[in-house]
């Protein structure tokens, strides 16, 4: 699991290969509200978000997702992130 989430940290840009990262938010579960996702990419200033369930990284939420399911298709933002996954 580990070395999955740092690949996809790395694709993203949060994380190098040699071990020095930069500070990067802490994945969140599929149950977390998706307002909570928004708070720590704004906090974060970062565009993209791994989400994991039960350890394992089920998915990646973007700012685009956010625009296009929450935004434009008013989607409550207290709901979990996996109903816009």
């Amino acid at each position: 699991m580990k070395h999955l989430l740092l690949s996809s940290l790395m694709l993203l840009g949060l994380a190098s290969a040699g071990g020095a990262a930069a500070p990067t938010p802490t994945p969140l579960s599929t149950t977390a509200a998706i307002r909570d996702a928004a708070a720590q990419m704004h906090e974060h200033h970062i565009s993209s978000i791994c989400i994991t369930e039960g350890g394992d990284l089920r998915g990646i939420l973007t700012v685009r997702d956010m625009n296009g399911k929450v935004v434009a298709q008013g989607t409550d933002p207290s709901a979990p992130i996996s109903s816009i996954m």
